[in-house]
């Protein structure tokens, strides 16, 4: 493969044969009208002019040449990158609620964590160690699905790739098909927002009554001039108990903020602003500008 020369090498060398075609024109006669023949009546000084001027013309159409490709290797690399940068955007970001909820949902997770559970990895579901027929009876309550303010964890950071792990708990009664999409939303600086969604639950997953799902997902910063303040997360979807005879709607907003790791519910006003942001910054990985009313604080 023939290689991308730096345009100043062309420059460089078009201003050398230049001058010495001026040292040339400039020193004495190029042609020789005694003798017959249209070469033969060049004289040396002539013959070197017409050399040169011929380099000169080589260089001129190799720069151009070159331009091009150079031009051709950048749209390339181009494509490469957003290829690159499109297949690994992949986010699956959770949040809990504000420093009184916090709290609340804290006491949830330590009394449950002191249940057994045995994930049977095969089968991708979680079982239950001791079950009695409370337990059974209390199937028929209707499932719940929580994410407590321990659930985001920041595992790695290299440059603008973040990667995180997620754990999602069900309470109440276990559950079934789930048909969740998981849209997170990125608020950069200067107002810029993007937007995926992401499956969080693989196909045929079944949940025991009071057990955890952990899984993870990748975040990354499709600009390297402006910073990620807030990620969005909007969690829509259904699932069923499971005996799939009961079936529940899951529409949630949540507020992940990098600058001090916190895991919050906006206020109920606010969510309906994001639920309407959610619809209109479309689904391609971009950025886009858009500008909410006021900031969550």
């Amino acid at each position: 493969m023939i290689p991308v020369f730096p345009n100043i090498l062309f420059i460089i060398l078009i201003a050398i044969l230049t001058g010495y075609l001026t040292f040339l024109t400039t020193k004495g006669n190029l042609t020789d009208n005694r003798k017959k023949g249209t070469w033969k009546k060049f004289t040396s000084r002539g013959k070197k002019v017409f050399i040169v001027l011929l380099l000169i013309l080589l260089t001129l159409i190799s720069q151009e040449w070159n331009n091009i490709k150079s031009s051709k290797l950048k749209e390339l690399q181009i494509k490469r990158e957003r290829s690159k940068r499109d297949s690994i955007i992949e986010k699956r970001i959770s949040y809990a609620t504000d420093s009184i909820s916090k709290k609340y949902y804290e006491n949830i997770a330590t009394a449950f964590s002191k249940q057994e559970f045995e994930l049977d990895t095969l089968n991708e579901t979680i079982i239950k160690l001791r079950t009695n027929s409370i337990d059974i009876a209390k199937q028929q309550a209707s499932p719940v699905l929580i994410l407590d303010s321990k659930a985001l964890k920041l595992k790695q950071k290299t440059n603008n790739i973040s990667k995180y792990s997620l754990n999602i708990k069900i309470r109440d009664a276990g559950a079934t098909n789930f048909n969740i999409k998981c849209k997170t939303l990125s608020r950069y600086t200067d107002d810029f927002y993007s937007l995926n969604v992401v499956d969080i639950f693989p196909k045929g997953m079944r949940m025991a009554k009071d057990s955890e799902w952990k899984t993870g997902f990748t975040s990354i910063n499709l600009t390297n001039n402006l910073e990620i303040k807030s990620i969005y997360l909007n969690i829509i979807g259904t699932y069923t108990t499971l005996d799939g005879l009961k079936s529940y709607k899951i529409n949630d907003i949540y507020e992940y903020r990098i600058s001090d790791s916190t895991f919050a519910m906006p206020k109920n006003d606010y969510q309906e602003e994001l639920k309407t942001l959610f619809k209109e910054i479309p689904d391609n990985g971009y950025l886009k500008k858009a500008k909410l009313s006021k900031e969550y604080n």
